[in-house]
């Protein structure tokens, strides 16, 4: 009896029993458990991983560190789980035909997948999701391209990976790219359950491109479309901090503010009331910060080693806001504050936590008198491709995009051609057998009419 059950649900069959038994199977008892712990894990992150405040946060909480050489991650479970489910649980097998609904389009279409199980494409997009969090990006936008080739007229589907693979390569920096999958998907009418995922991985395109007042829009969507309340705060930080390199002090104070509550933990309330007290200091020690990356990035470069982004913590930016060391003199016998006190501590942490880094003797000081603003250099990088070669490279990829779509409505157009046939058959055969009854009703006519001469022609004989 166990073996007939076996033998009976097995995926190299393709009824709609076994079908139905591997929906069933990879919805319940596997993918909930690993979609749960794909969740669970997102939260941890929040609070396990280690963040330097002092520098522009990212979107995302996961970290890609540079000496990075294997494969694996913390969401290594989900992806064991969700490669046993697809072994296990697909169905690529094609099913017996059925006669009787051979002239329809929509089961020719059906026959012609390469995936029989309907659940299992969730698994797919978890698999490749967990390679994004693992750091492993390569491996996710595999993931991904497979998933565009076996669900090729799933937009939704298609659209949502291109979305994750958009994240992942402007965590591999590879922004020229991301910026084609950023106007494949501009073209597009996405869903509205894909709005916030859009507006989220836009405005971390953005910020990698050190387009800042562009981000700021896509970031407050973000912000007020976000369930998870750790991630909330960080997003509230980081517009903050944009806020502050932008030169926006009084919506930088209020996102600030917006931060502190009770529920916050203790240690962002705290980092959001330094922020708060001298923004002319915080922001002279990010762009600081931001020069000490950009300077290791180059350093790496030169040394032909491959550089990567640090996706929690950093952006490496072409164009670095650089501050000049402004130290104004202090009156004799004047007394610090508090706070001022409190930063030339966290400053001395930070030094102690970057020995190999030289940073500048003096910062600016939290006084009780009015700040002095401090003057900006900024010092722009060559582009690595010129604005006519973008230009075209832009005009190819929307001829692609073009002939995609076109070779789409193709498709629609035919199948459309096909069902007006069909209808056109149809009513042919309906006028073909209204035909054929009238021609029975008026034989059956004729020979009522000749019985009934005939019926005349005995009387009149009597």
């Amino acid at each position: 009896m166990v073996v007939a059950v076996t033998v009976g649900c097995s995926n190299k069959r393709n009824t709609s029993a076994t079908r139905a038994y591997h929906e069933l199977t990879t919805r319940y008892n596997i993918y909930h458990n690993a979609n749960k712990t794909y969740n669970q894990l997102l939260e941890d992150q929040l609070t396990t991983t280690s963040v330097n405040w002092f520098e522009p946060l990212s979107i995302h909480p996961n970290k890609l560190t540079a000496d990075k050489t294997t494969p694996g991650g913390l969401f290594d479970g989900v992806i064991e789980k969700a490669t046993k489910a697809i072994i296990e649980h697909s169905i690529s097998s094609k099913p017996q035909r059925d006669p009787s609904k051979a002239h329809s389009e929509e089961y020719r279409q059906w026959l012609r997948q390469e995936e029989f199980n309907p659940f299992i494409k969730n698994t797919w997009l978890l698999l490749g999701k967990a390679y994004v969090e693992n750091g492993d990006y390569n491996e996710a936008l595999s993931v991904f391209a497979e998933i565009q080739r076996i669900y090729p007229l799933d937009i939704n589907l298609i659209s949502e990976t291109q979305l994750y693979m958009l994240r992942s390569y402007v965590a591999l920096n590879k922004m020229y790219d991301a910026k084609n999958m950023v106007y494949i998907l501009q073209l597009r009418n996405l869903p509205p359950t894909l709005t916030h995922l859009y507006n989220q991985e836009y405005a971390n395109y953005l910020l990698q491109n050190n387009e800042l007042e562009e981000a700021i829009p896509y970031l407050v969507k973000t912000i007020n479309n976000e369930k998870i309340y750790m991630q909330k705060k960080r997003l509230q930080f980081l517009l903050g901090q944009i806020y502050l390199l932008t030169g926006n002090k009084q919506n930088a104070n209020k996102s600030f503010r917006d931060i502190k509550s009770l529920r916050t933990p203790p240690l962002l309330n705290e980092y959001a009331s330094i922020y708060l007290t001298d923004s002319d200091s915080m922001t002279n020690i990010i762009n600081q910060e931001l020069q000490l990356t950009h300077n290791k990035y180059n350093t790496t470069n030169e040394n032909n080693i491959p550089a990567y982004s640090n996706s929690t913590n950093t952006y490496i930016i072409p164009s670095i806001v650089r501050e000049k060391i402004y130290a104004p003199q202090e009156k004799p016998g004047s007394n610090k504050s508090e706070t001022s006190i409190l930063l030339e501590m966290l400053m001395e942490r930070l030094k102690e936590e970057n020995l190999e880094t030289d940073f500048p003797e003096k910062i600016v000081p939290l006084s009780t008198e009015a700040s002095t603003s401090a003057p900006v250099e900024r010092e722009p990088v060559d582009t690595r491709t010129s604005p006519e070669e973008l230009k075209a490279r832009l005009e190819q990829n929307a001829a692609e995009a073009l002939k995609r779509n076109n070779a789409s409505a193709n498709i629609k157009n035919r199948q459309q051609l096909l069902k007006d046939r069909e209808k056109l058959r149809e009513a042919r055969l309906k006028e073909r057998e209204k035909e054929l009854k009238e021609r029975q009703r008026k034989r059956e006519a004729q020979l009522k009419q000749r019985e009934k001469e005939r019926q005349k022609r005995i009387k009149k004989q009597k």
